[in-house]
């Protein structure tokens, strides 16, 4: 059994329930919050704390999930490590890949489990997705698209420190479509080129946080990219997560996780999430916070490597890192 503390409960609150329904044999013996009503609102029998120090020294755990904002995962990672648990932390993994190394560092030094939440890695559409393009349904991949517009003044107040580049490490690159980014990663392969252009016509941002990208790019495969964001659409709709274009076929996700394949022999309309994830050493249980939590605890057990373990993840940063650097120079970077 694996005892499970949970650091962040604005965001990690799902990672509460996931533990609590999804997982009651594992426990979730401990969380950590500063406020204390959301502290108020775990179940009894539950340790809560206030202070982290005091978490990773007293709590009866063997393992760590943060849930805090971006500006601390570094720092709280490795104090995690260096007190003996293993840690799930949320993405992005952190701010510069000069702070993914040092995390990866402590990590393989402790002999201990770091895994970064990317879970879009961890839903039936998305693995589905990369099984398709795994076994060659659409040939050669020659095009792909993906983008994520969403209004952050419907979500966040003004002040958030998401407004806060010091903070968030950006804007809407490194705190909405690090998602796409990753999952472009796990399904197409590395990126060799990029060249990106950010707009900062938000109010409420501060700190060079973009509110507006459009990034093209290469994959090492030759597959062009192009990619759209924005936190201040006047809408929050948008073109879905994915297109993509082979020579023999063409795939597309929407918003909403509905699939549809187009092939020279058929054309057929999938519903993602109804969906088994294949050929992945995960079950599925309908849930992609569930199906996360289970291959962390999984891995803890084992000793195997993460799907989107910090040894990979260091290179969905190096990615983001090459935005910005494009953004502000005005020239493609090569990776």
């Amino acid at each position: 059994m694996t005892r499970v503390g949970v650091v962040g409960l604005r965001m990690g609150m799902n990672h509460v329930q996931a533990l609590l329904h999804g997982f009651p044999e594992q426990k979730l013996y401990a969380v950590c919050d500063m406020d204390m009503q959301r502290l108020s609102q775990v179940p009894e029998g539950i340790a809560t704390y206030q202070d982290y120090s005091q978490f990773l020294q007293s709590a009866s755990i063997d393992a760590v999930v943060l849930a805090v904002p971006h500006h601390l995962h570094a720092e709280m990672t490795i104090r995690a490590l260096r007190a003996g648990k293993h840690v799930l932390v949320e993405k992005p993994m952190a701010h510069t890949t000069e702070q993914c190394r040092a995390m990866l560092a402590e990590a393989k030094q402790q002999k201990k489990t770091l895994m970064v939440a990317q879970n879009w890695r961890y839903t039936s559409w998305n693995v589905h997705v990369k099984n398709i393009i795994d076994r060659g349904e659409l040939g050669k991949i020659e095009m792909v698209r993906s983008d994520w517009v969403l209004n952050f003044h419907d979500f966040y107040p003004k002040g958030h420190w998401i407004y806060d580049g010091h903070l968030s490490g950006g804007g809407a690159v490194i705190g909405l479509v690090v998602h796409n980014l990753d999952f472009l990663r796990f399904v197409f392969g590395e990126v060799k080129r990029v060249y990106a252009q950010n707009k900062y016509t938000c109010d409420r941002s501060l700190h060079d946080a973009e509110n507006i990208s459009m990034i093209q790019f290469e994959f090492a495969s030759g597959t062009l990219g192009q990619m759209m964001t924005s936190t201040t659409p006047f809408v929050n709709e948008d073109a879905g997560p994915l297109q993509v274009y082979g020579d023999r076929g063409a795939l597309f996700v929407d918003n909403k996780g509905n699939m549809k394949i187009v092939t020279s022999q058929t054309t057929s309309a999938v519903l993602a999430h109804e969906r088994q994830l294949e050929d992945v050493a995960i079950p599925d249980y309908g849930n992609f916070t569930l199906n996360q939590m289970n291959h962390f605890l999984s891995c803890i057990q084992s000793g195997e490597q993460p799907i989107s373990s910090g040894e990979d993840n260091i290179r969905t940063i190096q990615w983001v890192e090459a935005i910005y650097a494009s953004a502000r120079t005005g020239m493609p970077v090569v990776m």
